[in-house]
């Protein structure tokens, strides 16, 4: 029997459990719970498998920031969009259609995985970005890994530990809307290695 521990945080039910864990990979699975896995041909690209920290100043101070640089293709014969949105400095989370599960390669212990919510790096006026995706399209993402959150949902903890260096597994899903469908997928595993900062 696969085992689960629930907590819940503003509201929202964080799902951690032993297994594979479930997408749409987001805090609320409530939201996600009726979508169907998209049997359009997309597909997630890791553009580095290599990253380390890049120093940016953010609205809460100067800050080691994470990023995975991906892309996302659109293989089908569909049109396809999304809303995608950049991290945000405080408050309730804003809504996004990316979401990842990741763990350490090595990691052997039951409640390994962290799974919710993918932003963009960088704090934009803009919360939401509409992308679309036409057939045989593909776009580029910057996307945060060690995104602290907010205090508004103060007891989750970064996917990646910002000094955590080493090999992790990353998973990455997108809810999207096609024609009147709303579906998601999910990617294989991207088998990543995060290294020190390097200093000049």
């Amino acid at each position: 029997m696969k085992k689960m521990i629930v907590a819940f945080v503003a509201g929202f039910a964080i799902i951690c459990c032993g297994a594979e864990p479930v997408a749409p990979f987001r805090a609320d699975r409530n939201s996600t719970s009726i979508l169907t896995r998209t049997s359009l041909d997309l597909h997630v690209i890791a553009m580095s498998k290599f990253v380390e920290p890049v120093t940016l100043h953010l609205r809460n101070g100067q800050t080691d920031v994470i990023a995975l640089p991906i892309k996302i293709e659109n293989n089908s014969h569909q049109t396809v969009t999304a809303n995608i949105a950049h991290e945000w400095f405080g408050g309730i989370w804003p809504k996004t259609d990316l979401g990842a599960a990741v763990r350490r390669f090595d990691d052997t212990s039951t409640w390994r995985w962290r799974a919710y919510e993918l932003y963009l790096v960088g704090e934009s006026g803009e919360r939401i970005r509409p992308t679309v995706w036409k057939p045989g399209q593909n776009h580029e993402f910057l996307v945060r890994l060690n995104w602290p959150g907010t205090v508004s949902q103060p007891n989750i903890s970064p996917m990646i530990e910002t000094g955590a260096w080493g090999k992790y597994v990353v998973k990455i899903s997108l809810v999207f809307k096609h024609g009147t469908n709303t579906e998601y997928f999910e990617s294989q595993e991207i088998l990543i290695t995060v290294r020190e900062k390097h200093h000049q």
